[in-house]
């Protein structure tokens, strides 16, 4: 169950419920194979947050390679809420802080090719006039 290995945990039940009959323990089986579906229970909800968290992150980073900000800040809201519900917080993290470097190198490269653009255009200005300095 902890392994989220419903087959294996479902043959496992099977016996132990024979058992159980055999020894007239079926309410203390029963009270164990709550526990246990318990377990499996929170292993799937994990494994479905941590899956919906990554579709999101890698929606950001798709956003945040655009230098799209707001697309990015709202895939980062969405997969920070399935972080939190998955309790994967720490490696949410992790890749934001790698999603953010991506946006703002993006950044840096959009604002220094506007710069560029910017001093070339003056440039050609001045060539258009003469002015060599």
């Amino acid at each position: 169950a902890q392994e989220g290995n419903k087959e294996g945990m479902g043959m496992q039940l099977s016996r132990a419920k024979l058992h159980a009959q055999k020894g007239n323990t079926l309410s203390e089986y029963e009270k164990r194979v709550a526990n246990i579906r318990q377990h499996f229970n929170a292993k799937n909800q994990k494994a479905y947050h941590l899956r919906q968290m990554e579709r999101w992150l890698t929606d950001a980073l798709g956003h945040a390679q655009e230098g799209n900000k707001e697309g990015m800040g709202m895939q980062l809201s969405r997969a920070k809420l399935h972080a939190q519900k998955g309790n994967t917080l720490s490696e949410y993290e992790k890749r934001v802080a790698n999603i953010r470097q991506h946006f703002n190198a993006k950044n840096q490269k959009a604002y220094h090719l506007r710069q560029m653009e910017r001093w070339l255009t003056d440039a050609l200005g001045h060539a258009q006039e003469g002015n060599k300095e």
